[in-house]
């Protein structure tokens, strides 16, 4: 992965900061979600902004608390702005090898248990 001018897309982790400093989806940026609420930015951002074939996706813990950050995105002009379904609890479980960090919760299958 990683972010380029050719990059299509770019990862925005809003979670606190300790939370992606222990693990996160690999090549994220941190942008917690008190720094949008402080109406701040980061340099991505803006060259992700409406750009034609570009996508910002955005992440939280879980999807709920998600949307509103999301919404405000949108509010504040960036309307190719998107929001992972289900946050990254439902990405680690897909997709548990783009996950990196130090402290990456243990899956728990859900499969059930032979008998």
């Amino acid at each position: 992965m990683g972010i380029s001018a050719q990059s299509s897309f770019l990862i925005i982790d809003m979670r606190d900061k300790s939370e992606y400093v222990n693990w996160h989806i690999r090549d994220s940026y941190s942008f917690p979600l008190m720094m949008l609420n402080q109406d701040k930015t980061i340099p991505e951002l803006h060259r992700f902004k409406n750009a034609e074939d570009k996508r910002i996706v955005m992440y939280t813990a879980d999807e709920r608390t998600g949307v509103r950050a999301a919404t405000d995105m949108v509010d504040r002009g960036h309307s190719n702005t998107y929001l992972l379904t289900g946050g990254i609890e439902k990405f680690i479980e897909d997709y548990p090898s783009l996950v990196e960090g130090n402290n990456i919760p243990q899956l728990v299958s859900k499969e059930p248990a032979a008998k």
